[in-house]
């Protein structure tokens, strides 16, 4: 299980659609740090959820901080009308 961090922040500095588009690239962060076979979900407001097939506790470990370092590297873009800005992650 995964949960975006001052998430609100997002919404209430770009609005819901910023928010939305930011909930998108998530997801495809997710999807491309995990292993082919592996399925990333949204679970409900912005948490997300990692399901590894045939992991044991130490390929887990390995996964989260794969998917910990995708989600640092990744510039999220932030478009509204009118502006745009990089919406930085915090470690």
């Amino acid at each position: 299980m995964m949960d975006i961090d001052y998430f609100k922040i997002v919404n209430d500095s770009y609005g819901h659609l910023v928010g939305s588009q930011t909930l998108e690239e998530m997801g495809g962060v997710l999807k491309g740090a995990l292993r082919a076979g592996d399925v990333a979900a949204r679970f409900g407001g912005e948490e997300f959820a990692a399901f590894l097939l045939d992991a044991d506790y130490a390929q887990a470990l390995v996964a989260a901080e794969r998917v910990r370092s995708a989600v640092e590297a990744y510039a999220f873009s932030a478009v509204r009308k009118g502006s745009s800005a990089e919406i930085k992650t915090h470690h």
